[in-house]
């Protein structure tokens, strides 16, 4: 319990081989029994360049057994989204669109791949549909306290140059 207290803060350091060496370092069946320690786990995967080990972990988590509370999980459904974007599958989009609205304003790193994801996939099919995306993400800012907009200003502006820069505009 204590490791999924701290994983928010040791992955905004950046310290991703940390999370994989506590994950590492427990029984398999602690792990498989947290599913949000195995979250964790295929991201530190992923942001240390184990793509393969990060989907096949998605694969366990999305596949195994016990598992009906993970896929509900707005971090995973932004890591599988961004793996069916790597394979030019047809549901990355929603994905992304699941994990954004998941994912709270107060966490600006995964809301932050949530929506790049998003850009990502919409980019692949159609410029008009990025700038609808755009146009609700801008409504849903509206709706934010000042705090949050100023934050979410930032995200807004990465998005839109993403967009812009993506699709070669």
């Amino acid at each position: 319990a204590l490791m999924e207290i701290v994983a928010d803060a040791t992955f905004a350091r950046g310290e991703f081989k940390t999370i994989l060496g506590w994950c590492d370092a427990l029984p398999a069946g602690v792990l498989a029994a947290r599913p949000s320690l195995g979250v964790s786990r295929a991201w530190a995967q992923f942001f240390t360049g184990d793509i393969a080990g990060a989907e096949a972990r998605v694969r366990e988590l999305t596949t195994g057994e016990g598992r009906e509370d993970v896929p509900s999980s707005p971090r995973l459904a932004c890591l599988e989204a961004w793996i069916a974007n790597r394979h030019d599958l047809p549901d990355a989009e929603q994905l992304a669109r699941r994990a954004i609205e998941g994912i709270p304003v107060g966490d600006p790193v995964f809301r932050g791949l949530a929506l790049t994801t998003l850009g990502e996939a919409l980019i692949g099919r159609d410029v008009r549909a990025a700038a609808a995306a755009w146009q609700a993400f801008t409504l849903w800012f509206k709706k934010e306290s000042p705090d949050e907009k100023r934050a979410t200003l930032d995200q807004q502006r990465q998005l839109f140059s993403y967009l812009l820069m993506g699709a070669g505009i």
